[in-house]
């Protein structure tokens, strides 16, 4: 730690002496609870003295400031600003490395009288205000502060003024988060438990929460040195990948080639005993890179979300900014209990953020980030969070591009744009990291998660119906965090669904009409949170009936269908434009689960989408190429094939002849494919395990494809396979309709016992 400057050295000085003087009539106190009571004094000092320093007013122009208040006041230059915050930080860092000893033992700080002080004081009295007032320096006002600090980092988070931003994002801003890390610590050690001092615990935790969602813009997803997160990494957060504690089945994450094939249904008429992946695709391809990698590439630029206020080559935000959630952590669990813990086995932040969750409350916390995405969470009252569903309808009103309605003036906002998280992008940031990360309590009660889901939808859904993309695809994993917590609960519906189901509804279906040709990332995000709503739906309401809503057949139908006409015409265009990621991402987080759900219905419940679904998936499955991107949207099309003869039999055999024509002829590449890779291997062009792998499994997909179309569709399959080996010499492709008839006849016989 730097020495103090010898001005600042000298007020230390005197800081220590008045608090000393101002103890009980022992007259007694050790030097760390003197420092300590200093320390508070100071900290409390800040919106008197720092705070005017950092007020800040932008002009019409982003990132240029005003030297001119507007009230006839000057503002400081900003270096000034930033050297005042230094000595002020390294003041109240001195202070409390002096208190390192133990607190006083009631937790109180005790009165001194007005009008004792002397000339050597004045600066001690100022900092001493509060108590000359015959108030004590309660935990109220260091939460307070809390709050003040934190409102002056998001102001200066946003428009950062020209060729000063290395200024702000090295040195301004992580000095403020240092100045909440010493709050955190000076309310510590003040807990009331013993009753007999001012302390409101419940106050406490918000200050704590506020605390929390102000840091984690810094850290992001903590992969970089800086607050920037990609909506990859919020998708394995929320289905718990690649995570320390946590199981390890690659299966349950949604986007891989190995969870389509397992999820969708691959046997005709009735289900089966198992899946492709138990007969035919062994364990290590099926825990292979190309069976366990996303559909989608989440490393593109149009997937991650940019975090200007921090600076991603020195670090010095996200460094700042996990040690105060580590210090939150440590304030809510006990420092001892905290530091075993992590010499033991460090928890990741994902892991950390959860623990934070828990210790302050799912429910405060969650209301805490919604108050803070709606710009409502001020200090400039006693109530720190104004009550969101008190103060205003359950999502503020939106003006839409093109539209004449008068805004209104239950929410008000410093932007022209009226929506806060455009103003200010922290809050977009802290809302997607904490309801991604730290949603799923499951020992919380029904109550505090219903209230938690209640404050995190509503955010959700005004993300999904921004402009920006990667708002959208935030928008739509925040959704898919809510959903898949919510499926935990057995019994219980939470209230939103019943009562907001249909916002949620349209508000996918217009996300996927919006980005069919957008961002690859962006419509795969949508359509995984359009299919786990809707399976979520029917698995609830086979127990209960969800008032509002039709019934989730039918809502299946309708987005498979949309899905389906919306990527048709990029199927029949080919691998171009970044139709091959696009349409897989589709196919593999869309329409194969909810394929895969019609199809276990009873009554052949895919009839409706046969003809609109076979539109995109037989061109897809016709696509030639070896890339893996080309691989994927064939096994993907495939799988969904299988599903949709499943689900929709009875038509099926009008459409066999195109449907074997079209599998045969990809079973027939892929055969030529795998022998072009064993002569190029023989000759030491060994190619990649991927091209291996891939290829293979596409092979294995498609005969057991072709197996379900001959027992389906009957005598126009057939017609097919005749019309082959009447023609055909090759000894690889009559092998190939023997062991497609074998399997049929398999298939057959399995379903009979059924």
């Amino acid at each position: 730690m730097p020495e103090l400057a010898p001005v600042c050295a000298f007020w230390h000085k005197r800081l220590l002496e008045v608090s000393a003087r101002s103890v009980s009539s022992s007259g007694q106190e050790e030097v760390g609870n003197a420092s300590l009571r200093a320390a508070r004094a100071v900290i409390c000092c800040y919106e008197s003295t720092i705070h005017p320093c950092l007020k800040r007013q932008r002009g019409p122009s982003v990132g240029v400031d005003i030297n001119d208040g507007g009230d006839g006041e000057k503002r400081l230059p900003l270096h000034t600003m930033v050297k005042i915050c230094k000595v002020y930080e390294l003041l109240l860092a001195t202070l409390l490395r002096d208190s390192a000893a133990t607190p006083s033992p009631d937790g109180t700080v005790e009165k001194r009288e007005c009008g004792q002080s002397t000339d050597s004081d004045k600066m001690s009295e100022t900092c001493a205000v509060v108590e000359c007032r015959g108030e004590e320096i309660s935990n109220d006002n260091v939460c307070r502060t809390v709050h003040i600090i934190a409102n002056d980092i998001f102001q200066w988070s946003a428009g950062l003024p020209k060729n000063t931003e290395e200024l702000c994002r090295n040195v301004l801003l992580p000095c403020l988060l240092r100045l909440i890390e010493h709050a955190v610590l000076l309310l510590a050690p003040f807990k009331c438990s013993n009753g007999n001092a001012k302390c409101n615990k419940q106050q406490i935790q918000r200050a704590l929460a506020i605390a929390t969602l102000t840091a984690v813009p810094f850290a992001g997803d903590g992969k970089l040195k800086s607050g920037a997160f990609g909506i990859g990494t919020l998708l394995e957060w929320i289905y718990r990948r690649r995570d320390n504690k946590d199981c390890d089945d690659e299966e349950a994450y949604p986007l891989l080639l190995a969870h389509t094939i397992q999820s969708c249904s691959l046997y005709p008429v009735a289900n089966g005993e198992g899946v492709v992946g138990a007969h035919t695709i062994n364990a290590p391809i099926a825990k292979s890179n190309f069976m366990t990698r996303p559909v989608v590439d989440w490393s593109v630029k149009s997937a991650q979300f940019a975090a200007p206020w921090t600076d991603g080559v020195t670090g010095t935000g996200s460094r700042v900014a996990l040690s105060l959630l580590q210090t939150i952590h440590r304030s809510l669990c006990g420092d001892q209990h905290s530091k075993e813990e992590q010499l033991d086995n460090p928890p990741s932040l994902r892991q950390l953020l959860g623990q934070l969750c828990q210790r302050i409350g799912v429910e405060l916390l969650s209301s805490t980030v919604r108050a803070h995405f709606y710009g409502r969470l001020s200090a400039s009252t006693s109530d720190a969070i104004v009550d969101p569903k008190a103060s205003c309808p359950f999502m503020p009103m939106i003006q839409r591009i093109g539209s004449d309605a008068i805004r209104p003036t239950a929410v008000t906002a410093s932007s022209s744009d009226e929506k806060t998280h455009i103003d200010i992008p922290m809050r977009a940031s802290a809302a997607a990291i904490v309801f991604c990360a730290a949603l799923d309590q499951p020992d919380s009660n029904f109550d505090q998660l219903d209230s938690a889901f209640s404050d995190a939808l509503p955010v959700a859904l005004t993300l999904l119906d921004d402009v920006q993309s990667i708002h959208q695809a935030i928008g739509a994993l925040i959704l898919v965090s809510v959903i898949e917590s919510a499926s935990k609960l057995e019994v219980a519906i939470p209230a939103f669904v019943e009562k907001f189901g249909s916002v949620v509804t349209s508000s996918l279906e217009t996300g996927v009409q919006m980005n069919s040709r957008g961002e690859p990332t962006v419509l795969a995000a949508i359509c995984l949170a359009q299919s786990r709503w809707i399976r979520y739906l029917g698995s609830k309401s086979n127990n209960q009936r969800i008032a509002g809503l039709p019934e989730a057949s039918t809502l299946a139908r309708k987005a498979a269908s949309d899905v389906l006409i919306a990527i048709s015409k990029q199927a029949q265009i080919g691998a171009r434009d970044g139709n091959d990621e696009r349409i897989a991402g589709a196919l593999v987080a869309g329409v194969n689960p909810l394929l895969a759900q019609l199809a276990e219905l009873p009554e052949a419940a895919s009839i409706e989408v046969a003809r609109v679904g076979l539109a995109p998936l037989l061109p897809s499955i016709g696509w030639s190429g070896t890339s893996l991107e080309t691989r994927s949207v064939q096994i993907a099309a495939t799988s969904g094939l299988i599903s949709l003869m499943n689900g929709a039999y009875p038509v099926m055999p009008h459409h066999g002849k195109k449907i074997m024509t079209e599998v045969f002829l990809l079973l027939d590449r892929l055969d030529k494919d795998a022998e072009f890779l064993r002569n190029n291997a023989k000759d030491g062009n060994r190619g990649t395990e991927d091209d291996t792998v891939s290829t293979d499994v596409a092979a294995k997909v498609a005969l057991h494809a072709a197996a379900v179309a001959l027992a389906i569709c009957g005598s126009g399959a057939e017609d097919v396979l005749q019309h082959v080996e009447a023609t055909q010499t090759r000894k690889r492709v009559l092998e190939r309709c023997s062991e497609i008839r074998t399997m049929s006849e398999t298939l057959l016989s399995r379903n009979a016992k059924h």
